[in-house]
């Protein structure tokens, strides 16, 4: 590689590296970086909300743009790596070695995770649910850890820049360890105490959404059916269903600690502002392939689905649909299902069987991003902890 190059790929960034690999075209490109200024957020997740980047590819694509920007590998090595792994289902590491690239393997492989165990920073248990919450949200470690237990940005960075230079035998692991266990006095801890007595129905209230009248009497059906109160108040049809599920994903944040109990009052009595232009909006299809539920295998399985029970696709979205609809037609409707909220809830929990709980919650959190009433991180890592809760057991296989 030539010194030329070697400086322009050191300043090559993400985007740029993706469309040089062809996989995002300039167009596409520019489409989500609008998101990426209107939402702030990491352009790697605007692409896969977008479906221009498979969620379990995007962490391997960033590997190979750090390998390239430290000038361990030139451009044609990252396209021809993340080909063979994509094929062959494999780690970028492996692809580097099947293409016998040794001098880069040869530097030592450790994870920020073991670094802060070995730092007694945070401890295994705490390691190891943080990286089974990485596989059902797809976000960096350190920014889970940031979110969930409110591990300070300043001692990740810190930590990051450990990382490399033992990656790089720039320190000994000694050397590393002794300052790890003096970065907690450097840094002042993020974490939220999970000790709020604000409940979704009293945030309703606080809001002005329901009056105390009505807050009584939904406590008191839901008590006497044996329902939830989130069930019970979206029966409620003069109430706004997307502020009001807004609500629902602010108080299971309020219950995780990743949002204050002032900055969750200050959200519902200043809910008329909280409006985000259409244009701007994540959309419930977006949001699950963000996350990794949805992926192209289980959009096409889906596809093949609604086209197999049209019948029961019609029933569902109140449309009347069968053989004799024309293939046109029918095509329009199934792209209108991942296009419109409503449909695709209907569709993933009635005729997929996608756990109903789970789609409410990515819906809560899809409206609460819109409101901007949290970013797309927090709303991730919060729908990973309640599909952690529902799949644990298969978590463990």
């Amino acid at each position: 590689m030539s010194e030329i190059d070697a400086n322009i790929n050191k300043d090559m960034r993400i985007g740029d590296f993706l469309s040089a690999l062809d996989i995002v075209s300039p167009k596409k490109l520019e489409m989500a970086l609008r998101l990426v200024e209107s939402h702030k957020l990491p352009i790697g997740k605007c692409l896969v909300a977008h479906g221009l980047v498979a969620n379990d590819e995007l962490p391997k694509l960033l590997e190979l743009h750090g390998m390239l920007r430290k000038g361990k590998i030139d451009l044609e090595q990252a396209r021809e790596a993340f080909a063979l792994a994509r094929k062959q289902g494999s780690s970028v590491r492996d692809a580097l070695a099947h293409m016998g690239c040794d001098e880069i393997l040869d530097k030592q492989n450790i994870r920020m995770g073991e670094l802060l165990v070995s730092g007694e920073l945070i401890d295994a248990g705490e390691l190891e649910a943080a990286l089974d919450l990485q596989k059902l949200c797809g976000l960096p470690i350190g920014k889970i850890l940031a979110i969930d237990l409110g591990v300070p940005q300043g001692l990740i960075d810190a930590v990051a820049k450990l990382q490399y230079e033992l990656q790089n035998n720039e320190i000994t692991h000694d050397e590393a360890l002794e300052k790890l266990k003096r970065m907690p006095l450097q840094f002042i801890s993020q974490r939220i105490e999970l000790d709020s007595q604000i409940s979704f129905l009293d945030l309703l209230v606080m809001g002005k959404i329901l009056d105390s009248r009505e807050a009584k009497t939904a406590t008191n059906f839901a008590k006497k059916n044996e329902l939830n109160i989130d069930t019970v108040i979206n029966s409620f049809n003069w109430l706004d269903y997307n502020l009001v599920s807004a609500v629902s994903g602010l108080a299971l944040m309020l219950e995780f600690g990743y949002v204050t109990e002032n900055d969750a009052v200050e959200f519902v009595k200043n809910k008329e502002h909280a409006q985000i232009r259409a244009e701007d909006r994540i959309s419930l299809y977006q949001f699950l392939l963000a996350c990794g539920f949805l992926t192209e295998a289980k959009v096409r399985k889906l596809t093949r689905l609604m086209l197999s029970k049209l019948s029961d696709l019609g029933t569902l979205i109140n449309l009347d649909l069968g053989p004799d609809t024309p293939s046109d037609s029918v095509k329009e409707i199934i792209m209108d299902v991942y296009l419109r909220d409503e449909y695709l809830r209907k569709v993933l929990t009635d005729l997929y069987g996608s756990p109903k709980s789970l789609i409410n919650c990515a819906q809560s959190m899809v409206n609460l991003i819109n409101m901007y009433g949290t970013d797309l991180d927090k709303a991730l890592l919060c729908l990973a902890r309640e599909r952690y809760k529902a799949y644990l057991p298969v978590l463990s296989k």
